[in-house]
């Protein structure tokens, strides 16, 4: 008769907790799903020294309904999942892996720990990951990528310290070719041939299209000029430029849908636009960040169709 009992106060709990259709988070950038924990990072909001941004990173537990603070002042917004059990997050100089039961120090062998972490970064197809560093005294930055806890390739670029905007690395992965941006620089890392191309150094923005990439660059009379670049052939196509976009107007976004990457571009935080078949078409409909077949995640709008920061949370 107990065991009767607590299997139905455990349906209960989980009942409750899984019969919301949706979650809203008004406030946060959903990373990932581990474990029945919706992970998403915050900005600190007891935190403001006029030039830094730090954040919070948290998982919403979806059985008990409780919000758990995973850590707090940190410089980067990104973690990687690295099963379905578990995550790794950088802070300070420490890569540090977090399931519900255990946080603790991660590690590979070699690595310099004496650096501190501007990003991380993982390719699913491969399952390498990416760390990169910086050398703060000398200008420049180390990038590392590791598989089995073992580095296969390494390179060092110059970086601008007296620039904050961009220092952070923008990551992003798709078969064997890992894509980041810094600052300016837009790289290649052919993870078969371990071999690294600067595709610009004029990026502003960049996203990753099937098998392809789009990006950005720089012009001179205050507007960019969009490509699509071929990573096999290196061949490049110039986008279709009907959006008119400025340095400050626009931000291009990734999405994964059903393991699809679709980017999107938001204008002025409304207009929003997805890019299909070499051109950018605009939608009204609200934006999903991320879909399978048990959930998806769309971005959060204000009463008059404004994209700020925050998330909502679906169930099927």
């Amino acid at each position: 008769m107990k065991n009767i009992q607590f299997l139905f106060i455990l349906f209960c709990i989980n009942f409750n907790a899984f019969s919301q259709k949706q979650l809203i988070f008004e406030s946060g950038y959903f990373n990932c799903l581990v474990d029945n924990h919706i992970i998403y990072c915050d900005y600190m909001k007891d935190f403001d020294d006029g030039e830094n941004i730090l954040y919070t990173l948290n998982a919403y537990d979806l059985i008990s309904g409780k919000n758990i603070l995973i850590d707090s002042e940190l410089l980067i917004n990104n973690c990687i999942k690295l099963s379905d059990t578990c995550i790794i997050y950088a802070k300070n100089k420490d890569l540090i892996h977090w399931s519900k039961n255990k946080k603790e120090i991660y590690t590979y062998k070699n690595r310099n720990n004496k650096l501190d972490i501007l990003g991380i970064g993982i390719n699913n197809d491969t399952k390498e990951l990416i760390e990169v560093q910086i050398y703060p005294t000398m200008n420049k930055i180390l990038i590392t990528i590791v598989k089995n806890k073992n580095i296969i390739f390494q390179f060092v670029d110059d970086l601008i310290i007296e620039e904050i905007e961009g220092r952070y690395p923008i990551i992003d992965a798709f078969d064997n070719f890992f894509v980041i941006q810094i600052q300016y620089d837009l790289y290649l890392i052919d993870l078969y041939k371990l071999e690294l191309k600067k595709i610009t150094d004029k990026c502003s923005a960049f996203a990753v299209y099937e098998k392809s990439i789009i990006y950005y660059e720089y012009g001179n009379n205050g507007k960019t000029e969009g490509y699509i670049f071929d990573p096999i052939t290196n061949f490049k196509n110039k986008i279709d430029s009907q959006l008119s976009i400025t340095y400050s107007a626009f931000n291009i976004i990734n999405t994964n849908q059903n393991n699809i990457k679709i980017p999107y571009c938001i204008k002025m935080y409304k207009e929003v636009y997805f890019f299909d078949e070499n051109k950018w078409v605009k939608t009204n409909d609200n934006i999903i960040i991320y879909k399978n077949d048990k959930y998806y995640v769309e971005l959060y709008k204000t009463n008059d169709n404004t994209i700020k920061n925050g998330f909502i949370f679906h169930f099927y």
